[in-house]
């Protein structure tokens, strides 16, 4: 049985595009019980202007209520765009720093008003400054099409994550930002990446605006990813990407790992719960198919014979 890691990143991702405010403490709980479902690595929050992202405004109160022994055991992710977000992140006291950089100047330059070169020599610094104790990880964004730029080359995504690596980041995301990507190029480029990177955990971010997200994610983890990031309902976008629908599911893709004979520790119908809660607590709507789905008793029965092989 294979172990992979999956990112829960709907606290972040997920909440951010949403219009009405939403409490501190109803953010902790939703953390709390995306935690209580057994996923342990959890992006909490972003580092940002809070003129950019007025939602992601309390993020060192968010992360002062989810300290390591409120949350046992878990990789506490907070997301950063520059060494003045990496300031307060570190500062707040937590366990990953995640950040991007696009694969494309159109959309590096929507997103953050520099050009692609600038934001690599950002990345890059940010790199150097992160403490040898706190984990990095950078997701290449658009890495399957712009909203820009359009079709991108994927030797353009190839040489990018291979200056990553030369940077220090030992975790490198492959982002299909508007959902663009098919589970071809999907398998191509992972593929060719894990042979050159072998060093490197791969990690695949997906977004599901034409429904082959869960697919995609299939073609990632056998080209060799290990790293997942979801989140919970399947909410979530990008506020200065035209076409980012929400990520692919928590949900979905829990019950599709366990199905697979993946090891990741999450309880698949807890993670259901949790992804209920969150609707009823937000009042939105989920985007995921499980919570819907009817589970048959034969399954567990199946999907054990099928890990144990």
């Amino acid at each position: 049985m294979s172990v992979l890691e999956l990112r829960d990143v709907c606290a972040r991702d997920g909440l951010q595009d949403l219009a009405s405010h939403i409490p501190t403490a109803l953010k902790a709980e939703l953390v709390k019980r995306i935690h209580a479902a057994g996923v342990r690595s959890i992006e909490l929050t972003s580092f940002v202007s809070p003129k950019a992202v007025p939602q992601l405004a309390d993020a060192a109160e968010l992360v002062a209520l989810l300290p390591p022994d409120v949350l046992d055991g878990t990789l506490r992710s907070v997301f950063v765009a520059n060494r003045h977000g990496l300031e307060r992140a570190l500062g707040a006291g937590v366990d990953e720093i995640s950040t991007t950089i696009p694969a494309t100047d159109g959309m590096t330059q929507a997103n953050f008003r520099r050009d692609r070169d600038q934001m690599l020599a950002e990345v890059i610094a940010m790199r150097a400054a992160i403490p040898s104790s706190t984990a990095a990880s950078v997701t290449i964004a658009v890495a399957f099409g712009c909203p820009f730029d359009g079709v991108v080359p994927p030797t353009l995504v190839i040489q990018l994550a291979h200056q990553l690596a030369e940077a220090g980041y030992a975790r490198i995301l492959l982002g299909d930002t508007i959902g663009v990507g098919n589970p071809h190029q999907v398998h191509d480029l992972f593929g060719q990446l894990s042979a050159e990177l072998d060093s490197i955990t791969l990690g695949a971010h997906f977004h599901d605006a034409r429904g082959v997200g869960i697919a995609n994610v299939v073609a990632a983890l056998d080209a060799g990813a290990r790293l997942v990031d979801s989140a919970l309902g399947g909410l979530g976008g990008c506020p200065f990407a035209p076409g980012a629908a929400g990520n692919v599911a928590t949900e979905d893709v829990v019950w599709l790992l366990d199905a697979l004979g993946y090891e990741t520790g999450i309880d698949p119908g807890l993670v259901v719960d949790a992804a209920r809660w969150l609707s009823n607590a937000l009042d939105v709507p989920l985007h995921s198919r499980t919570p819907d789905a009817k589970r048959f008793d034969w399954e567990n029965q199946y999907h054990n014979a099928v890990g144990a092989s």
